[in-house]
């Protein structure tokens, strides 16, 4: 059985220089901030009674790890984008052709129908 790395309390020094990648949804947009520049924000969005929907995703040891994190996490949200965006269009594609071909087998259909000979078959 694997065991659990044992994780351990940062000390208030360390917890200082941490960095933090927040994300809003609503503005579609990442925020780098070191961690006291984070909870400062918090605190005055909070006494202003202001709703905003940053929330931190990640915390890092540097800036430098923060910025590489959040462009990594752009660049990924835009591959998810467009994914989607072809999946929608592919999906859109395949419905106008099957509606096509709905339509030309119901115009075949009628058409095979209206050729039909209405006299009675004599047995």
């Amino acid at each position: 059985m694997i065991e659990a790395p044992k994780t351990r309390r940062l000390r208030l020094e360390e917890f200082n220089q941490l960095w933090v990648v927040e994300y809003s949804v609503e503005q579609n947009a990442f925020s780098v901030k070191d961690i006291n520049e984070m909870v400062e924000t918090n605190r005055a969005n909070l006494l202003k009674r202001l709703s905003v929907d940053y929330l931190p995703i990640a915390f890092t040891p540097s800036r430098d790890a923060a910025i590489a994190l959040s462009n990594d996490l752009r660049d990924n949200l835009d591959q998810q984008r467009d994914r989607q965006a072809k999946y929608e269009s592919d999906n859109a594609d395949d419905e106008k052709i099957l509606t096509r071909l709905w339509e030309s087998s119901e115009d075949k259909l009628w058409s095979l129908f209206r050729k039909l000979d209405p006299r009675p078959v004599e047995g």
